[in-house]
């Protein structure tokens, strides 16, 4: 991730691109609620192929980035307790599964203005394979739509091609919900702004029932700087 001077912009140009970001009515962050997992196994979707783990020995036995989502430390980063939108901030997922880009310092980066990222920081520099996963509770059924708040300078960038993005696991450890982003890749960059053109991106919605979920994020490719999730709650305890 190349690091670049950002211009000064107008303040009313500032104000434009805050929007972008995430939003929300009243965030409610649970620092106690702790995930527990079990053990699943990272896999190449299209090829079934355990990826190597990034130490060059090609055992893939975990001597590099964690290939397991039951070693995350997943932790509940949002409550949604009405209807309205929540954000859980992508730097709080665990990164202890990713695998740093080349040339990279670390997977978090404070973007500065014009291009704020909510609550000041995002993630970044993150290649495949990789997986991060968050949590979030809901104290009433409702339906939830989530969007991811990202950026990515190429203009051939497909999300779906690079991420795959899942709600909750089966019994069997199979994932119960597939979401997608119908194949964006309008992500596109200004010359004021080149790494943190914020684009919220829809991944669908699905009517999801009381209790504690989790996101599951696998990297494929490359992985968008993110700002963060948003969960957009309707027809909350209807």
């Amino acid at each position: 991730m190349k690091r670049i001077k950002l211009l000064t912009l107008t303040t009313s140009l500032l104000s434009v691109l805050m929007l972008a970001s995430c939003n929300v009515n009243t965030p409610i962050i649970d620092d106690g609620g702790d995930i527990t997992e079990g053990d699943f196994e990272y896999e190449d979707p299209t090829t079934g192929i355990v990826p190597d783990d990034g130490n060059g020995d090609g055992d893939g036995d975990g001597d590099g980035p964690t290939n397991n989502f039951g070693d995350l430390d997943i932790e509940v980063i949002s409550t949604i307790n009405a209807d309205g939108t929540f954000v859980a901030e992508a730097e709080d997922c665990d990164t202890s599964g990713c695998t740093l880009q080349a040339g990279c310092g670390g997977f978090f980066e404070t973007p500065g203005a014009p291009a704020t990222a909510s609550n000041g920081m995002c993630i970044a520099c993150i290649a495949a394979p990789s997986i991060l996963a968050f949590s979030f509770t809901l104290e009433d059924k409702c339906n939830v739509e989530f969007q991811t708040v990202s950026a990515k300078y190429e203009s051939s960038f497909n999300l779906d091609e690079n991420v795959a993005y899942y709600i909750d696991k089966k019994a069997d450890e199979t994932f119960a919900n597939t979401l997608t982003s119908g194949g964006f890749k309008d992500f596109g960059h200004t010359e004021q702004n080149q790494w943190y053109n914020w684009k919220t991106v829809s991944l669908g919605s699905l009517d999801l029932a009381k209790g504690t979920h989790t996101m599951y994020i696998k990297v494929n490719g490359a992985f968008p700087n993110t700002d963060c999730f948003n969960l957009v709650a309707t027809n909350y305890g209807k």
